[in-house]
């Protein structure tokens, strides 16, 4: 799969995860890791295909935001994020992160989009794709 800067901007929503992992802050690299992570599981990923990416750096944890497109019109945007629970439990000094990932197919805005929370880098891997999917009418 190809991940391509929606404005053209040489992957700056990569190198915003990219230099959240590198923090020196441990919580915040952990976010950047996991976006990381989640970018090159991707990208590894056999499907033919071109996804256009962004991101909000403004939020308290920084959202991908993902969008695919087929010649058909149909699309996907997917929002990706790393979240916490509020007050769940602590590994190393670090509450346990998870995914939170949605997508809403087409311009549609009579649905909820469809969410899921994982901690599971395969499974949010596999939300993306399953997502993506729907545009062409499978799952």
């Amino acid at each position: 799969m190809e991940i391509v800067d929606l404005l053209g901007r040489s992957n700056e929503f990569e190198a915003t995860f990219r230099e959240l992992a590198l923090s020196d802050a441990p919580y915040h690299a952990a976010i950047g890791n996991m976006m990381v992570d989640l970018l090159d599981s991707l990208r590894r990923d056999p499907f033919d295909g071109t996804v256009h990416a962004s991101h909000h750096p403004d939020l308290g944890s920084p959202e991908l935001w993902l969008q695919y497109s087929v010649p058909n019109g149909s699309s996907v945007m997917i929002t990706v994020s790393v979240d916490r629970p509020d007050y769940g439990p602590l590994t190393n000094g670090l509450p346990r992160f998870h995914y939170r990932l949605a997508y809403r197919l087409g311009d549609s805005t009579d649905h909820l989009p469809t969410e899921h929370r994982t901690p599971v880098l395969q499974e949010a891997h596999d939300f993306i794709r399953h997502a993506i999917l729907a545009t062409h009418g499978h799952s």
